[in-house]
């Protein structure tokens, strides 16, 4: 969105340094010299051998829809585990990752099919070449791939092991922020530019969340746009979120217009990048149980 701004102001005249629009511009453009510093750095690192290479192996829990391409994000488990139904209920996993690329934009078909040979699928189990930590925000959960070492897929976790891998119940995230389309679909986001400053009502510190919800009712609307949402109750709090499940939206945008109600089904929630002044909540994946 910097990188728009800017280009606008460049096409219909030159902004006022003090307006929100311009201050937009010079945060988002501040951000990836941020990045590409960061990024530099650690190549720097990585040439000196400083930093040393890593594998880790996940079970896959989301690869959805973002901009440029997919998102794929999963939880750690042991580098030595591999699960069978007998003993699917006896671990207990990991932090979230999420590799991300050089850009921090979607990963691309080729990017997807180095981490485990294919496109990775949802409950898949697989060993991710990565370099190092790139936490960015409220998105800590970040992995830089490794773009000249490929991964593999080991095997498929059963479906027993979901109730595992769920995190503790709690709100996802902030709530009460109640836009057009559904109640708390997202969170404020901190801007130190404005003046006086935007304040979130609270700072995430992560990004990923897996959840239960006994309900789930899929809403298919006419508008272009956001047209598939799940709406669900989760710690006693209602929400009505995008999905940007890849299958579930090919499978209800088929369907006419109306409200689904699906029942039980295990939720990939993310707490998207900034979009403006917010931060967006979506429907990563929908897994079915057991």
């Amino acid at each position: 969105r910097g990188i728009a701004t800017v280009a606008a102001s460049g096409a219909f005249g030159r902004t006022a340094p003090g307006t929100p629009r311009n201050r937009r511009a010079r945060r988002g453009v501040g951000e990836g010299a941020a990045a590409a510093r960061a990024i530099l750095c650690l190549i720097t690192l990585l040439w000196l051998g400083w930093v040393m290479p890593t594998v880790k192996r996940i079970v896959c829990l989301a690869n959805s829809t973002m901009t440029g391409g997919r998102c794929i994000a999963g939880k750690e488990v042991a580098p030595d585990w591999l699960p069978n139904k007998q003993i699917a209920t006896d671990w207990l996993p990991g932090t979230w990752v999420r590799p991300v690329n050089q850009k921090n934009t979607g990963l691309t078909l080729s990017e997807r099919k180095q981490l485990c040979g294919s496109n990775p699928k949802v409950l898949e189990i697989i060993d991710i070449p990565l370099l190092d930590a790139l936490p960015k925000g409220h998105q800590q959960e970040n992995w830089l791939i490794d773009p000249k070492r490929s991964g593999q897929k080991i095997l498929d976790a059963p479906r027993s092991c979901l109730h595992n891998l769920v995190d503790p119940m709690k709100p996802l995230w902030a709530s009460g922020d109640s836009p057009e389309y559904g109640p708390n679909e997202r969170v404020r986001f901190a801007e130190p530019q404005e003046t006086p400053p935007l304040l979130l009502d609270e700072h995430p510190q992560d990004s990923l969340q897996l959840i239960r919800v006994a309900s789930l009712k899929i809403s298919v609307s006419e508008e272009p746009g956001d047209k598939v949402r799940g709406q669900f109750k989760h710690a006693g709090i209602c929400y009505r979120l995008s999905v940007t499940d890849p299958e579930c939206k090919k499978e209800y945008q088929k369907k006419p217009a109306g409200e689904y109600t699906v029942g039980e089904r295990f939720l990939t929630i993310s707490l998207g990048k900034p979009y403006g002044k917010y931060c967006y909540k979506i429907i990563a994946a929908v897994i079915y149980p057991e």
